[in-house]
Order: C-alpha cells, then sequence, then structure tokens
C-alpha cells in the first residue's frame, strides 16, 4: 500500500510541474544554463470574457463569439533565474479577416502595473494546425517582485491548440 502511494504522489508531482526539458533533463528538474520548454495546454486558459460562449475541449479551445482567456506561467526557478527566449502558440486558422493573438505580458504587483513582452497572431487562412513564434521580444527577464502570464484573444469559430515558451535559466 505503501509504495502505491508513492507512486501516486510521483505521478501527481510530475504531472503539476507540467514542464517538459529540451535536451533530456527530467519534467520538473530545472538544469541551470539549459534551455527549457513549459508547454501550456488550452485547458490551462482561464476564460476572461467572451460574448456567446466558448468550448474548451482539453485540448483546444474555440469561442462562438470571440473570447479571451488568460494562463499564468508558473516557473521552477525564481523568475530572476528566467531569461525567456521563444514564445510559440498553435492555432487552427481558416479565416483570412481574422486572427488568433497570444500574448505574453510581465505583471508588477509591487506597481500594480504590466509590460507587454510580445504579441503574436496567426495570419492567412489555412485548414490544419500551424504554429506562430516570436524570438525578439523584451523584456525577456523577470524580478521575484514580477510574474508573467499569457493573454489570449481569439475570434469566433478559430481554434486554439496551446503555446509553449523556450526559457534558460541564467
Amino acid at each position: 500500500m505503501g509504495r502505491i502511494k508513492w507512486v501516486a504522489a510521483a505521478v501527481l508531482t510530475v504531472g503539476l510541474y507540467g514542464i517538459v526539458a529540451v535536451g533530456g533533463t527530467p519534467a520538473g528538474e530545472a538544469a541551470v544554463g539549459g534551455t527549457h520548454r513549459m508547454v501550456i495546454p488550452p485547458a490551462a486558459f482561464i476564460p476572461t470574457n467572451h460574448t456567446a460562449g466558448y468550448d474548451n475541449g482539453g485540448y483546444f479551445v474555440t469561442s462562438m463569439g470571440g473570447a479571451s482567456f488568460t494562463a499564468p506561467l508558473q516557473f521552477p526557478v525564481d523568475l530572476d533565474h528566467v531569461r525567456i527566449t521563444k514564445v510559440t502558440f498553435w492555432a487552427l486558422d481558416n479565416d483570412a479577416a481574422l486572427d488568433v493573438c497570444l500574448h505574453l505580458y510581465r505583471a508588477e504587483p509591487k506597481t500594480g502595473g504590466e509590460t507587454a513582452a510580445t504579441s503574436i497572431c496567426s495570419t492567412g487562412a489555412s485548414q490544419s494546425v500551424r504554429s506562430f513564434s516570436d524570438r525578439t521580444f523584451r523584456p525577456r527577464t523577470g524580478k521575484t517582485t514580477t510574474s508573467f502570464f499569457l493573454w489570449l484573444d481569439l475570434p469566433p469559430f478559430l481554434y486554439f491548440h496551446g503555446a509553449s515558451i523556450d526559457w534558460v535559466e541564467i
């Protein structure tokens, strides 16, 4: 019985971290100086506004009349040791007139402000899920008194399939 509890606790711990490390580091374990990737599934995005409803199917999010969502980013180290190097998201954008947009913000609770780091939008139309990325943005680093979060703008009937954050420990 004790072994079952230990295995369940280990699975729960790894599941809570939700981090995939690039380069062979086990999930939830940071390798100093290495590149890491945090994958944020659609199910982690919390609705903040919607006009006609939305559907969070776990592996996708879509809206019936336009919606916005937010997702906090939690790193396994203090933010003053994090430099974000790339933001990517996946979407099915089959409408040339509308774009799915993902924004990275650094929140500053001490001052009540926020700083936009990047905004990435889908372009064109396709019947396939595509990736959209940005590596050229500021601010890339945090402080122990700040936090990062993602903001998703989702027009009607387009599909968001998740995001990833590549980062290095400094």
